[in-house]
């Protein structure tokens, strides 16, 4: 009897220290889903979800693929806020099917990223009242608490929903074609919830939800299926764009440009580059080969139906002139083919060139190679940076295959930063001290091939 009551006033300790918590959870979900938005189509459909991070400027973040398809239509998107009624959020899906009409808010995509997987949309209008979520001052820390909302129970019949889970770590992750610094958490979600708030106890913004494991099969192959792991793109990525967005346009001959210096063989041949544009702003390519192949050139809008680009000839010298209609991503493509197309049997041999990018005016904004490197080989990129303008990154993310160097030279010629671990993962950062063109080398120290991912801030 004695160890039967010991029972019962253990469990009712145990409910009475969970109850601050379960109100604490229901504070931050009162405090984070009023800010809360869905993204919409034509149909009225749920794409995604997103948040309102500054009630002044109207912007609202979340994931680009939520807004990638009205992006490439013309850049205007459509939401609607949750309603409140006796102080409690309408969670059915139906009443705002059946209200839309009243409760859309037209805005437009000002700036997205691709690779980052990241998006900022200004609001034509906010609702009265509502408070911005507030990025968060410092980091998560693994073991941190998460809360996520979203709109995944919408095809059920339900919105803004509310999940709950833990950091696991944060790390630079890359499943092409997308690269980010990520927030791994075990806070499942699932389509809908995209673009979504996470935030942690005091309601700050760590990061917005883009990609899950859902119990799908690892794509490297592995035969068992892995437990659910959510990688969103971390607040680090969220405060560059805000940055990058206030940055001056550079001024200087010729306009900013990136170019690459590489090679290429028959079995690796195609090299993509994710570039920032600019509306009514001119881009200019140009590809020269070293003769040994037929190199050609492509640019999109990163879904390879809206080609702006397509350089066919049977050189390898292709150039080309692009006034985007659109402000955002461009992917420039370089593919290598045998000279001899109608000989099955011919093979493509080695071929170096160097693909320069120039911009006519604005800040070109970070750049995103994907390529392979051959075996001890080195890439060359180079980019111009401007001093005062705070810390410049590259990070690099191999196959595994081999170990691969990252190197940044300075304008001076002198070495500003490096990462040589024993790994193909590597991070430099640094803050440029002078402006000019700064020298990026990927060095290949290994015998096979190796598929990278290189981005820049």
């Amino acid at each position: 009897m004695k160890h039967h009551l010991s029972a019962i006033a253990l469990a009712a300790a145990a409910l009475l220290s969970a109850a601050p918590a379960a109100r604490a959870d229901r504070e931050i979900y009162l405090r984070v889903a009023p800010a809360s938005v869905a993204f919409v189509n034509g149909n009225g459909r749920v794409l995604g979800t997103g948040v309102l991070i500054d009630a002044v400027e109207r912007l609202v973040v979340t994931a680009n693929h939520v807004v990638n398809q009205p992006v490439a239509k013309g850049r205007d998107v459509r939401v609607f806020f949750p309603v409140l009624k006796d102080k409690r959020v309408v969670t059915e899906a139906a009443f705002y099917k059946n209200n839309q009409a009243k409760l859309l808010i037209p805005g437009t995509v000002i700036a997205y990223d691709y690779v980052r997987d990241l998006a900022l949309v200004r609001l034509a209008r906010i609702p009265e009242g509502v408070a911005a979520v507030p990025l968060a001052k410092e980091d998560p820390s693994p073991g941190d608490t998460v809360h996520v909302i979203g709109n995944s129970t919408e095809h059920w019949g339900g919105a803004f929903g509310y999940n709950k889970g833990y950091v696991r770590n944060s790390f630079h992750w890359a499943f092409v074609p997308r690269c980010f610094y990520a927030l791994s958490h075990h806070s499942p979600t699932n389509h809908g919830d995209s673009g979504g708030p996470v935030v942690n106890d005091r309601g700050e913004l760590v990061a917005v939800v883009s990609t899950g494991t859902d119990g799908d099969p690892n794509p490297a192959g592995w035969t068992k299926r892995q437990q659910v792991v959510d990688h969103s793109v971390h607040v680090r990525e969220i405060r560059a764009m805000l940055a990058n967005l206030k940055k001056p346009a550079y001024q200087f001959p010729g306009g900013p440009s990136f170019s690459i210096t590489t090679t290429v063989n028959r079995s690796r041949a195609d090299d993509l580059f994710f570039v920032q544009v600019q509306k009514g702003e001119k881009v200019k390519l140009d590809l020269a080969g070293k003769g040994a192949t037929d190199l050609d050139l492509f640019a999109d809008l990163c879904d390879e139906k809206h080609a702006v680009v397509a350089k066919t000839g049977t050189s390898d010298k292709e150039k080309a002139t692009l006034t985007p209609d659109w402000t955002g991503v461009c992917r420039v493509r370089v593919l290598n083919l045998p000279k001899d197309l109608e000989n099955k049997d011919s093979l493509t041999p080695v071929n170096g060139y160097t693909l320069t990018v120039q911009w006519t005016a604005a800040n070109p904004g970070p750049v995103t190679v994907m390529r392979g490197i051959m075996e001890k080989a080195t890439d060359e990129i180079k980019l111009y940076y401007e001093a005062g303008k705070g810390e410049a990154r590259v990070a690099l993310i191999g196959d595994g295959d081999t170990d691969l160097d990252l190197f940044v030279i300075g304008p001076d010629g002198q070495e500003v930063g490096k990462g040589v671990t024993l790994a193909d993962r590597e991070v430099v950062t640094w803050t440029p001290a002078v402006s000019g063109v700064y020298t990026v080398r990927v060095q290949n120290l290994g015998g096979v091939f190796n598929r990278y991912v290189l981005t820049t801030d």
